[in-house]
């Protein structure tokens, strides 16, 4: 009897998880609990032993903390209730404006709170504290320190493909960080033998298209040759989606959540704030030196039509002419005409 072969199930790829600094500043950004637990999907026992870390970006993220949080502050604000003469001694107005206070009160509280956030965030911070134990104090193959001969080869390496001009890279970039992260993306996948899951917001790695993100084709030419050709990389813009190749769990409100926060108007990555700045500082300028050549050119005409007027009225006053809005005489006409010049004999 001959006998039944077992049908293979092919496993799924070993995938490795990079989580950009804008992701995690994002998290100031929202505006209910569930940033929070999304966020602590990544302590997880399935995604942390996964979750490459680099020291930029642990850099990148406390740098930028504060900023974060001062944005998200921006939304906590009250506006009183406004009062109409005729209506301004109805019950309605009197509970609208209670309800307010209390809004206030809350609002008040919250801004206590995040002065904590921001005075001693290892203390009072769960998005820092959580940050800490996963990169800093972490030991892990996949977190690259500041320091080291594997520090120093990364850095080599990065600096080249910055000065080539290679991805990632942002628009007139001044920094190589990201050129640092994806070196050691790529070297962790390397000996890994794993595929590669980034999630970032900003546009230095790919691009969109129909609600989907593309990788940059240098990146993933690149991942081909120096890691495997077979192998996996993918790039998305929401935490939720690349957390469901690790077995997680999203709820609807984590993504209902996450939604909000890439959907709300506004630049949120540094460069494409910077962007923004340097236009607004260029228009900002071209408006001050249009308006001050304008004005110097007003009063070079003014200036001018003093000097003419000033000439004319001593031209008049020596030849006897009259003052303007009267006709010249003919003895006058003919004192003001200029004599003929000598003749100059040839030598």
């Amino acid at each position: 009897m001959a006998k039944a072969h077992k049908k293979r199930t092919r496993k799924p790829p070993k995938l490795l998880l990079f989580v950009d600094t804008n992701i995690w500043l994002d998290v100031y950004r929202g505006r209910s609990e569930a940033s929070l637990t999304l966020v602590g999907h990544l302590e997880s026992d399935g995604v942390k032993d996964h979750l490459i870390g680099t020291y930029q970006l642990e850099m990148g993220y406390k740098k930028n903390r504060r900023a974060a949080i001062l944005d998200g502050m921006k939304a906590l604000n009250i506006a009183p209730a406004p009062r109409l003469g005729i209506f301004s001694n109805k019950a309605a107005f009197s509970t609208a404006e209670r309800a307010l206070q209390k809004a206030a009160d809350r609002v008040k509280t919250l801004k206590t709170q995040l002065s904590r956030i921001l005075e001693t965030p290892t203390k009072h911070d769960p998005v820092y504290q959580a940050f800490q134990r996963l990169f800093p104090h972490r030991e892990s193959p996949l977190v690259l320190r500041g320091e080291g001969a594997t520090w120093r080869r990364m850095y080599n390496r990065a600096l080249r493909r910055f000065l080539m001009g290679c991805p990632p890279r942002k628009a007139n970039e001044t920094s190589m960080g990201d050129a640092i992260n994806w070196e050691w993306m790529l070297e962790c996948a390397k000996n890994q033998h794993a595929g590669l899951v980034i999630v970032s917001r900003d546009g230095d790695y790919g691009m969109d298209f129909e609600q989907r993100a593309y990788l940059n084709e240098h990146l993933l030419h690149e991942f081909k040759e120096r890691v495997s050709k077979q192998g996996t990389v993918i790039l998305y813009r929401k935490l939720s989606d690349a957390l469901k190749h690790f077995n997680v769990t999203v709820t609807e409100a984590e993504e209902k959540e996450e939604k909000e926060v890439v959907d709300a108007p506004g630049p949120r990555s540094q460069d494409e704030v910077a962007v923004a700045l340097r236009i607004q500082q260029a228009f900002d300028s071209n408006s001050i030196v249009q308006n001050a050549r304008a004005e110097l050119e007003r009063q070079f005409r003014e200036m001018l039509e003093n000097i003419n007027r000033t000439s004319n009225t001593r031209v008049a006053s020596r030849a006897g002419e009259p003052t303007a809005g009267t006709a010249p005489t003919a003895a006058s006409s003919e004192t003001a005409s200029p004599t003929a010049p000598p003749d100059v004999e040839k030598v």
